[in-house]
């Protein structure tokens, strides 16, 4: 058994490789964006103004790359399609990408749904604080994520302003995250000019590490995913309901499947208003604190994805004319 946790890294080749390699072995690989689809970073965002891709066809996908034709496309998508459907399993940790695959002409009759499990550690913290240390005007907000171009973080900041024009008080947002170095020279420009101007509400955390979470979250009452792209399955959702912190999302993708009825609620995505019209309903808005926190279920640890990870494992291997050792790969 070989399972690939992304491709990325490899290249897509690397399937029929392994396939040639150790032919009596089951492939199992995980896909957890749309590199399948598109070759913008795998986002399904276009390359120039950064509209949502409902689905990938080959004259679109060239108009997002003028330099390939359709027919280019078209082979390319036949060609890594062509191998996915290959696999003896694809997962997925939503149900979104699943469909969208499909959508696009991944018909795999062995697709399934398996969640990203919380990191073991987390088995060590006691979640019980968590339930009831909010602050009393619940008007502490965080953001936890990549400041890049698709993570939604100048929309937020769009809505501060917004929400500082309105002169609603009080409000405060903490914004973690690293990277924003990397990124074009006019996102950058434009995330510092917005920070100017909301540095009373906002600050700007930097980086953090995965085992600060716990110290992070007591310092707000409502977390803020405001991706503009289509995402899969944040762990940040996760890590924010193991904390007992309601999410508020754009309302799109696994964004929106994995937060909506879950302990969260949505805005319409790349919407500043819609977003400033969010906050400004949470603020304080005891109600729907408690009934968020009602809707959120146990969460799904490291162990329970291994159990469903083990299940497929032994369904395929008795389906197997012979048997392969088990080999796990990431990049």
């Amino acid at each position: 058994m070989i399972h690939l946790q992304h491709y990325s890294n490899f290249g897509v080749d690397i399937i029929p490789l392994l396939q040639r390699l150790s032919p009596a072995s089951r492939i199992v690989v995980t896909l957890h964006e749309y590199l399948g689809l598109c070759m913008h970073n795998g986002q399904m965002v276009t390359t120039g103004a950064f509209s949502l891709c409902e689905r990938s066809t080959p004259l679109a996908c060239s108009r997002c790359f003028p330099e390939r034709s359709p027919q280019d496309m078209f082979l390319r998508s036949h060609y890594i399609h062509t191998i996915l459907e290959s696999c003896d399993a694809l997962i997925s940790p939503s149900n979104f990408l699943i469909q969208r695959y499909r959508d696009c002409g991944v018909s795999h009759a062995n697709f399934q749904m398996i969640e990203n499990g919380l990191p073991g550690h987390f088995e060590a913290i006691d979640r019980t604080p968590f339930l009831s240390d909010h602050s009393a005007p619940l008007n502490r907000f965080a953001f936890f994520g990549q400041l890049n171009l698709y993570k939604g973080v100048l929309v937020l900041l769009e809505a501060v302003e917004q929400l500082i024009d309105r002169g609603e008080e009080p409000f405060s947002i903490e914004i973690h995250g690293a990277n924003l170095d990397f990124q074009p020279e006019s996102f950058q420009r434009d995330v510092r000019r917005c920070l100017e101007r909301v540095s009373s509400h906002v600050q700007l955390c930097g980086s953090y590490k995965q085992a600060e979470m716990a110290a992070l979250m007591r310092r707000t009452d409502w977390v803020i995913v405001p991706s503009i792209w289509w995402e899969n399955s944040p762990v940040v959702i996760q890590e924010s309901f193991f904390f007992s912190r309601p999410v508020i999302g754009s309302n799109i993708g696994g964004t929106a499947e994995k937060t909506s009825g879950h302990g969260g609620f949505t805005f319409q995505n790349q919407s500043a208003a819609a977003l400033a019209d969010a906050i400004s309903l949470a603020r304080g808005n005891h109600a729907l604190h408690k009934r968020m926190l009602s809707e959120m279920g146990p969460p799904f640890r490291a162990e329970d994805c291994l159990a469903a990870h083990l299940a497929l494992y032994s369904e395929l291997q008795a389906s197997a004319t012979g048997s392969g050792a088990l080999l796990t790969a990431a990049d």
